[in-house]
């Protein structure tokens, strides 16, 4: 809805994107056009934090903890590799399957 209002940014003073209104309770209403970008839907977390005066959102991505293993940064390490040599034409990897296997099980210790 076009109230006559023109929305700028605070320093640069050039036209907002989008804008979300904050309601006496401090929610905000975030526009449907952020929405569909990010895949947010009803219920979904986002972590806010300030930075240089800006107010910042990520969505949240909820992770089992029996899946924390592939965050390591040894296992990111040996997939990022594993990826590198597939896309050399190396199809056997870095890593026989029982190596990769032997260096996770030793990465989640």
């Amino acid at each position: 809805m076009n109230t006559g209002t023109l929305a700028l940014h605070p320093y640069s003073m050039e036209q907002a994107m989008v804008i979300g209104t904050m309601t006496s309770k401090g929610q905000i209403t975030i526009p449907l056009e952020v929405r569909l970008e990010l895949g947010l839907e009803a219920g979904q977390q986002i972590e806010f934090e300030v930075a240089d005066g800006k107010l910042i959102g990520h969505k949240v991505i909820a992770i089992r903890e029996s899946d924390l293993w592939m965050t390591h940064p040894e296992v990111v390490a040996m997939v990022a590799e594993s990826q590198d040599a597939l896309e050399r034409g190396d199809t056997t990897g870095p890593l026989e399957f029982e190596e990769f296997l032997t260096a996770l099980d030793s990465s989640t210790e």
